[in-house]
């Protein structure tokens, strides 16, 4: 029973973190995808930014949001329920320091790719999808729909591959500089609780985010294209030959001016509620 008790706040504090970095950050989460997917397009993040409140609207920038909501609450359910049987499974000690919280963070991040892959390969599509006087570009549903369609379902898990190396990179660093800065904080510093939460939190992002880009622009890119290459070679090639390795870095400003504030709102949202509901 008490399992059970701890296992609804985690998925309840999860939830109520995912709410708040979603729409925090998904604004930027759009101009970096639209960036990824067709960078001859926008001379920048600024220009991309622009060209889309002009051509459709501010709301625009939260396209995708309810397939990233979804998708954002599964993902933090798992990773931090994962993250914690991890560390009862392996215990944190000062002489696996330097490699368990990348351990927890690898297996955290293979875990969630495979959860998570449906709801981005939607959500990026609706990001890039643009509407015409028309006809309006499609809603999460209804690019669901069509997917299904003319794919089948395998194509929710385009990209796979790269969302898992993205996620298993992201999340060894995410965690593991999360607990390091919060435990220093609180041991170095007279900070309340919740400016520790906002500072590691976002420091644990952009620093997961920097490690992850590469990937991520490829997933992006993979995802956004339904007959494209399927392997990370195919689609890195042409990429690296046309733009350098630099390309691989496509929307890399942006994504980390979001990351902060982004994950600064998921951890508090989920160390807030969590402490509440206990």
């Amino acid at each position: 029973m008490e399992n059970a008790r701890l296992l609804a706040i985690e998925a309840a504090a999860s939830i109520f973190g995912s709410f708040a970095c979603i729409y925090t950050g998904q604004p930027l989460d759009t101009i970096k995808v639209r960036i990824q997917a067709t960078p001859e397009a926008f001379s920048g993040a600024m220009q991309c930014l622009r060209t889309t409140i002009s051509q459709e609207g501010v709301a625009s920038l939260w396209k995708g949001a309810t397939p990233a909501l979804s998708g954002a609450v599964v993902e933090n359910i798992v990773a931090f329920a994962i993250n914690k049987e991890l560390k009862l499974l392996w215990p944190p000690s000062d002489r696996h320091a330097a490699v368990q919280p990348v351990a927890y963070g690898a297996v955290t991040g293979a875990v969630t790719a495979v959860a998570l892959c449906p709801f981005d390969v939607i959500k990026c599509r609706v990001q890039v999808a643009r509407g015409t006087a028309a006809r309006r570009a499609p809603n999460a549903v209804e690019m669901a729909q069509l997917m299904v369609r003319t794919e089948g379902m395998r194509g929710f898990y385009r990209g796979l591959r790269a969302q898992v190396a993205r996620d298993a990179l992201f999340f060894s660093m995410f965690f593991g500089v999360y607990d390091v800065l919060v435990e220093q904080a609180m041991r170095r510093t007279s900070f309340p609780r919740e400016v520790a939460y906002i500072g590691a939190g976002g420091l644990a992002g952009v620093a997961g985010w920097l490690l992850s880009m590469p990937f991520d622009v490829l997933k992006s890119r993979m995802q956004v294209t339904p007959h494209g290459p399927r392997s990370l070679s195919a689609v890195a090639r042409p990429l690296v030959a046309a733009g350098g390795p630099r390309a691989l870095f496509a929307g890399v400003t942006v994504t980390c001016v979001r990351a902060f504030p982004a994950n600064a709102a998921l951890f508090l949202g989920y160390e807030v509620a969590k402490r509440n509901l206990e």
